[in-house]
């Protein structure tokens, strides 16, 4: 048996990336507050604003495009419910006065919570 469970470091290595990644980014004064990783790309909620990364792997011309959004600019949170199971999937629409950006988180991750931790942020 190893030290780690196998499904803690991967976990871990995937939230240290990310925050590596968005750290250069934030202002004087913003923290991270949550990360969630999605399909492909991740979720951050700071103090401040949403930072969505969205990186679209195409064969052409890949490129990452990141979303900045301050939660007054937050028009809504849609939350998709599976009637046959009643249970949430793992997808999420964020409405802004701009776009409407449907998230697909992985499977592991408790959409719900995430949900809740926006409308906090937007309310």
């Amino acid at each position: 048996m190893g030290m780690f469970n196998k499904d803690d470091k991967p976990k871990q290595d995937i939230n240290e990336k990310h925050r590596s990644e968005i750290n250069e980014l934030l202002l004087p004064g913003e923290e991270i507050e949550y990360i969630y990783p999605l399909f492909i790309d991740f979720l951050c909620l700071t103090n401040k604003r949403l930072i969505f990364v969205d990186k679209d792997l195409s064969f052409k011309e890949p490129k990452t495009t990141i979303y900045s959004t301050p939660y007054k600019n937050i028009l809504s949170v849609g939350l998709e419910k599976n009637e046959k199971v009643f249970a949430f999937t793992d997808k999420l629409a964020i409405v802004t006065k701009g776009k409407t950006h449907e998230l697909k988180f992985l499977k592991v991750t408790n959409i719900k919570d995430v949900y809740n931790n926006l409308v906090q942020k937007i309310i």
